[in-house]
C-alpha cells in the first residue's frame, strides 16, 4: 500500500497544477514518505525477528523507539548527500549501534562502542580503489566493516570477533556467476526455411496435360 501511493504520488507530479512549485512540493512530499517508510520499515523487521527468537528457552527482544530511528535515518541521509558521501561511514555505524544497543536477550541489554570515523580511511581508500578496480576492492571495505562490527559489539563481559575477509566475500558472486553460465545451454539457431542444416520443400507442380502450345507443335511435327 505504501509504495503504491509513493508509486502514485511520482507518477502524478507531471499532472499537478500550479506550475514547478506545486511540482517540487509533491516530490518533496514523495521523498518525505519514502525516508519515513524505510526506517519504519527496518525497525519494524528487527522488532518482528527478534521476538521471534529464542534460545534455551530466554527470548530476544527489541526496545528501540521508531521515532527515534526516524529522526537518526532522515538526518543521517542528508547530511551524506551534503558531504557527498563522506559521513557515509558515520550514519552506517550510527544505524547499527542503535540496532544493536536496544536489543536485549532476556533482561540483559547488547552493546556498542564504536565510532564511524573509525572506518573513513578504509573507506576512502575502498572508493578511490574500486574505480580502478571495477568495484572489486568494495568487498575488502564490506569484509573491513564487518570485522570493525563484531569487534565492538559486546554482550556483557562477552567480546566477538569476524574473521572474514574480502576475497572470502568475493568468492560468493564469483560462484554464482560460474554457476549461471554453467547451467545456461546456448539457444540453438533454428534456421528459416530454405536455410542450410532444415531441408526446404518446395511446392512443385507437374503439368499432366501440356498446354495449348505445346500441343500444336506436336500436332506439327507429326502431319510432317
Amino acid at each position: 500500500m505504501v509504495f503504491g501511493l509513493l508509486y502514485a504520488l511520482f507518477q502524478a507530479v507531471s499532472f499537478v497544477p500550479g506550475g514547478l512549485i506545486a511540482r517540487v512540493g509533491v516530490l518533496l512530499l514523495a521523498y518525505g514518505l519514502l525516508l519515513t517508510f524505510i526506517p519504519l520499515a527496518m525497525v519494524g523487521a528487527r522488532r518482528y525477528r527478534l521476538s521471534r527468537t529464542s534460545w534455551r528457552g530466554i527470548r530476544f527482544s527489541f526496545r528501540g523507539g521508531a521515532a527515534e530511528f526516524i529522526k537518526l535515518f532522515i538526518g543521517g541521509t542528508l547530511l551524506s548527500l551534503v558531504t557527498l558521501g563522506l559521513y557515509y561511514p558515520v550514519f552506517m555505524v550510527d544505524q547499527y549501534a542503535f540496532m544493536v544497543s536496544h536489543s536485549y536477550f532476556g533482561s540483559r541489554k547488547w552493546d556498542f562502542n564504536g565510532q564511524g570515523r573509525d572506518l573513513w580511511g578504509s573507506f576512502l581508500s575502498a572508493v578511490l580503489l574500486s574505480i580502478f578496480t571495477f568495484g572489486l576492492f568494495w568487498f575488502w571495505f564490506l569484509a573491513k566493516k564487518q570485522r570493525y562490527l563484531w569487534e565492538h559489539t559486546t554482550f556483557g563481559p562477552t567480546r566477538f570477533r569476524a574473521s572474514m575477509t574480502g576475497g572470502g566475500l568475493l568468492i560468493f558472486p564469483l560462484l554464482i556467476a560460474a554457476m549461471y553460465f554453467m547451467t545456461i545451454r546456448p539457444q540453438q539457431h533454428r534456421p528459416q526455411d530454405g536455410q542450410a542444416g532444415q531441408p526446404h520443400h518446395r511446392d512443385r507442380r507437374v503439368d499432366l496435360l501440356p498446354d495449348r502450345g505445346e500441343r500444336q507443335k506436336r500436332r506439327g511435327g507429326a502431319e510432317h
